[in-house]
């Protein structure tokens, strides 16, 4: 075996590689493992540091390719300094055995010196890490511009028959599992919401249903005949609160049209511009099936219509579909005015009160606060509005009222 002073020159040269290696391997592992809320804060920040990390991030292609070439220029240099220490230290053995006494030398050391500890080290302190290295990255991708260059340029030949290139970016694209993995995992620990992470996969789920799971029956399916006196329609279309009726001819199978409420309303409360209901009738749009909501969606916006109907084949009506049951499919149930108007009853003497939460034990709970208000018991022909007679207690039960003071009267 040689001396160590032969060998120093190696030893020295070996350690700076081996540094260099966990300084470009914990390095990526920093950079790529920065949080939303880990980049906000170094975007709010005045440190010099901080605005480099920002900007090495700014340009990821160009960031993965100076660490990978910085990575692997050190581990082949290493293997390299091994392969030449290697005759010195087992003086004697044929090449096929120094071969192998360098790739066993060579594993453990890169392995753990400058694979396993920077990275694990590095991802427990990526913000710390990740500023302490801003301003050496910058100098050696500075350095390594014309090689870098070269690298990407050969790589873009090289994908190019693979219809890949470096220009687009040298990250793949994500699958959908793997996003919505992703996602899952971010809303794991706080980074995404649990609205945000229902509406992400909704809208996943949404690229992959179709016309036929999302629409109304035919047998549910609200539609008023043709032949129908003008009066008649009107009171249909308010009672049901459909803004928009398909019309048929004899039946479902013979669409006329599609009735707006607006266009309807309108011409029957001005008898001067009154239209024949054939004129109302607007140009039904039909879908088949199997036609992806994405498309539909997209066929909705661009027409600027609401419904469409649901054919198959052979031309019969399946069903109903509009963009409220599309958008339902992204943002759950919506709920329109009519389903959101609270009860409301009519009292003697004229007053509107909206119900309030009485408990049905305490019947006489009103009456009670208005003697203890007034001193005298509440009759029909006498009403007083006072504020605590007014005011909405969810625990007492009092009822939120408005009444006018009067004598008299019905």
């Amino acid at each position: 075996m040689s001396s160590l002073s032969e060998l120093a020159p190696y030893l020295v040269i070996l350690l700076c590689l081996v540094i260099a290696s966990a300084f470009f391997s914990g390095t990526e592992v920093a950079m790529f493992s920065l949080r939303r809320a880990d980049r906000e804060h170094l975007a709010r920040s005045e440190r010099k540091a901080d605005r480099w990390v920002l900007r090495l991030l700014a340009r990821p292609q160009r960031l993965i390719a100076t660490l990978l070439l910085g990575n692997e220029a050190v581990n082949v240099s290493v293997s390299a300094v091994l392969a030449g220490m290697a005759p010195m230290l087992y003086p004697g053995r044929d090449e096929i055995s120094l071969a192998l006494l360098t790739t066993m030398t060579a594993l453990p050391i890169l392995l753990l010196i400058g694979e396993i500890t920077p990275k694990t080290v590095a991802i427990k302190n990526a913000s710390a890490w990740a500023r302490a290295v801003s301003r050496p990255l910058v100098v050696f991708g500075v350095l390594v511009t014309p090689i870098r260059s070269v690298v990407l340029l050969v790589a873009d030949i090289l994908m190019r028959p693979f219809g890949g290139s470096t220009r687009r970016g040298m990250l793949r694209d994500l699958s959908e599992q793997e996003f919505r993995n992703l996602v899952d995992a971010g809303s794991a620990e706080g980074e995404v919401d649990a609205r945000e992470r229902r509406l992400i996969h909704r809208v996943f789920e949404f690229g992959d249903k179709t016309v036929a799971q999302v629409m109304e029956p035919r047998d549910k399916i609200f539609a008023l005949s043709y032949e129908l006196p003008l009066p008649r329609l009107v009171a249909e279309v308010a009672a049901r609160g459909f803004s928009r009726v398909p019309v048929y001819q004899k039946n479902l199978d013979k669409i006329r049209g599609v009735l707006h409420a607006k266009d309807l309303l309108g011409s029957a409360v001005r008898p001067a511009e009154r239209k024949r209901l054939g004129e109302l009738l607007h140009e039904p749009l039909y879908v088949p099936p199997r036609l992806p909501l994405a498309r539909l969606f997209r066929i909705f916006k661009q027409r600027k219509i609401h419904l469409a109907l649901v054919v198959d084949e052979y031309g019969k009506l399946v069903g109903l579909i509009t963009m409220e049951d599309l958008l339902e499919e992204l943002f759950g149930e919506i709920r329109d005015e009519r389903e959101l108007q609270k009860a409301r009853a009519l009292l003697p003497g004229r007053p509107t009160m909206s119900t309030g939460r009485v408990p049905m034990s305490s019947p006489g709970t009103a009456a009670v606060s208005a003697l203890r208000t007034t001193g005298q018991m509440p009759v029909m022909s006498r009403t007083r509005a006072t504020e605590e007679s007014t005011r909405s207690s969810g625990s007492s039960g009092s009822l939120p009222a408005l009444a006018r003071e009067r004598e008299g009267g019905p």
